[in-house]
């Protein structure tokens, strides 16, 4: 076995691609897609222009280290195949992790931030922490409530932004927990996807598809406060008729007709969903 930081004998040293690195690339693995919840809250609540380039350079250095620093864990841990892994091997441990560190470089804008903003971006980006590293990792916990880091860590990324500009209206803030769920539905399936068998796998299909009459009634609840809940209400009955039919198939998604025409939405089914909000809220109607 040879050891970390010593390429092998013939090879050719590839170079540092921090657009694969930092996962901005390929778009079906990244996350600049994750970025849609800061922007929704940015759309429904315009800051200004300065605030609203400090905050994206922050959460775009949170995200850019939360997902290499995800990926050095997956080597570590589970061999996974990924382009930390393949620096790992060439530059060793430490380069690595001062590689993962350097998008926190942005930070240094926190101060110019508002104080609520200030405070919930580096919760977020302990939540992105204890998602990877041992002992929490909670990546692919289906056990205790592990699996909610991510979803509530969105969350909080969409809520900092609404408070940029100053206290939210009603109807803004009743988006917290439609957002909440949202995501939490989508983080579920996303790590039944990863997993070909799961402990406690009936249980998670079941939260899956419950989570769909959460959406479905706080859409009818939200309602009397602004008629475009009516979205929610639409989103939720169908995404949860297209649980019911993948459900039948023990989620093995991939083999399902239905999932495939449903692509690209897919998994970022409620970023589409949320994003009918964000262009509401920029046009002034919501």
């Amino acid at each position: 076995m040879r050891e970390i930081g010593v390429p092998p004998s013939g090879e050719k040293r590839r170079g540092f691609d921090p657009l694969r690195f930092y996962r901005l690339l390929p778009p079906e693995r990244g996350w600049m897609r994750l970025l849609g919840y800061g922007v929704l809250g940015i759309a429904l609540s315009p800051p200004s222009l300065p605030l609203l380039v400090a905050d994206l350079l922050v959460l775009c250095g949170i995200f850019m280290y939360g997902f290499s620093l995800n990926d050095f864990f997956d080597y570590l841990w589970e061999g996974e195949e990924n382009p930390v892994r393949e620096q790992t091997e060439r530059r060793g441990k430490g380069s690595v992790l001062f590689l993962i560190l350097l998008p926190l470089s942005t930070l240094i804008l926190l101060p110019f931030l508002p104080p609520p903003s200030s405070l919930l971006l580096p919760l977020f980006l302990v939540l992105l922490t204890l998602h990877s590293v041992p002992p929490a990792r909670t990546r692919d916990r289906f056990s205790s409530l592990g699996y909610l880091l991510l979803p509530l860590g969105y969350t909080l990324t969409f809520l900092q932004a609404l408070l940029l500009s100053g206290d939210p209206s009603k109807p803004h803030l009743l988006l917290l927990p439609i957002v909440l769920v949202a995501a939490c539905q989508d983080e579920m399936l996303g790590l039944l996807l990863r997993k070909e068998e799961v402990k406690g796998r009936e249980k998670v299909e079941r939260l899956s598809l419950w989570l769909s009459l959460p959406l479905f009634l706080l859409s009818l609840l939200f309602l009397p406060f602004s008629p475009f809940f009516l979205l929610t209400t639409l989103f939720s009955l169908v995404k949860g008729e297209g649980l019911r039919r993948i459900a039948k198939r023990g989620f093995r998604l991939r083999e399902d007709p239905l999932w495939r025409r449903m692509r690209p939405l897919g998994l970022s089914l409620s970023t589409y969903h949320l994003g009918a909000y964000a262009l509401l809220g920029a046009a002034g109607l919501f």
